[in-house]
C-alpha cells in the first residue's frame, strides 16, 4: 500500500514501518511536510510505527520544513525515525537536524536501508514490549 504525492512516495515498508522516499529534484517546504505527514498517518492507522526517510540525491529541504518536521505532532505514534543518506550534504543536514532541532523520538542516520531496518526493528521491539 502506498500514497504518492508530488514530492514523495509514502508506503508501508515492513510491518509497523513507514517508508518515505523523496522524488528526484523535490524541494520540501512546510506544506510538503504536512502532506507527507498526512499520508504517513493514514498508512500508520494510529498504530505505533517506525519511519525511514530517504531523500533523493537531488532533493532539498527548507529551514521551515526542518523546524516543522521536528515538532511533536509530526511524530504521533512514531517510535523512531531513520534517515538514509547518500550524500555528504544530506548527512550534514541530517546531523544538524538531529542535534539542533532535537526531534522527540530516537533518530539516527544510516547509509543503507538494511542497517536502518535493523535499528528500527530493535526500537520497535522495545517499544512494543
Amino acid at each position: 500500500l502506498a500514497i504518492e504525492i508530488d514530492v514523495a512516495v509514502i508506503s508501508i515498508w515492513k510491518p509497523n514501518s513507514i517508508r518515505i522516499q523523496l522524488k528526484p529534484d523535490s524541494h520540501i517546504d512546510a506544506e510538503e511536510i504536512r502532506q507527507i505527514n498526512n499520508a504517513k498517518n493514514k498508512l500508520a492507522e494510529k498504530k505505533m510505527h517506525a519511519v525511514v526517510f530517504i531523500p533523493h540525491n537531488s532533493s532539498s529541504i527548507t529551514k521551515e520544513a526542518r523546524e516543522l518536521a521536528s515538532r511533536k505532532e509530526i511524530f504521533d505514534y512514531a517510535v523512531c525515525k531513520t534517515i538514509v543518506v547518500q550524500t555528504l550534504a544530506h548527512r550534514v543536514i541530517g546531523n544538524f537536524y538531529i542535534s539542533v532541532q532535537k526531534p522527540p523520538v530516537p533518530m539516527k542516520l544510516f547509509s543503507n536501508e538494511n542497517d536502518a531496518l535493523k535499528w528500527m526493528s530493535q526500537k520497535l521491539t522495545k517499544a512494543c514490549n
